[in-house]
């Protein structure tokens, strides 16, 4: 699979303005190998959810990390995962240091979760399953592995509500014994009728 190409403008943060820097033609993004595990789970909730993009993106501003000509994204995965060829991105470069990229990257994904409603266990669970141990999630305060009730504390929801859901995903489909409209269609069909 060949990357996709981008236009990309360059801006510098100065004294509080932003400046454009330089407009490059058609360049190359790609995922930073420190976010690679975050922006893959990223990938699998948002295709799980599937959802129609919603948020405009126009003149977004992204961080980004220059190397040898290409140029790595680590955070703001769902702007990244709606481009499209041709694209214009707004980006900053951004200081780089593995650990940070890193960090920035599962804090990300966590953005994202907190911006689902219902909440969903079930992407939660796999969360804090892929989670590395070392990572920190900002304003989550916990000792150890993250555990559940750490992310419902920071998402304010409460345990109840979890639980409700979690009843919900593994509870066969209830139908009070009336037929689908698709049975009827193919009861039908079979001349069952």
């Amino acid at each position: 699979m060949t990357p996709t190409k981008y236009f990309i403008i360059m801006t510098r943060q100065k004294f509080g303005k932003i400046t454009p820097l330089t407009f490059s033609s058609k360049i190359t993004i790609l995922t930073h190998e420190s976010a690679k595990d975050s922006y893959e789970l990223f990938c699998d909730i948002y295709t799980e959810l599937n959802l129609d993009v919603m948020t405009d993106f126009s003149n977004k501003m992204v961080n980004v990390i220059k190397s040898d000509n290409i140029y790595y994204f680590f955070d703001d995965y769902e702007y990244f995962i709606n481009l499209q060829d041709g694209d214009v991105i707004y980006a900053r470069l951004a200081d780089g240091h593995e650990v940070n990229i890193k960090q920035a990257g599962w804090n990300a994904v966590f953005d994202f979760i907190k911006t689902i409603r219902p909440i969903k266990p079930d992407i939660i669970r796999a969360f804090i399953k892929a989670l590395p141990d070392d990572v920190v999630i900002k304003d989550i305060e916990c000792q150890g592995k993250l555990k559940i009730a750490d992310v419902l504390r920071r998402l304010k929801e409460p345990r109840y509500r979890f639980d409700y859901q979690d009843k919900k995903l593994s509870a066969p489909p209830y139908h009070r014994g009336m037929p689908t409209f698709d049975d009827l269609i193919m009861e039908v069909i079979n001349g069952g009728l």
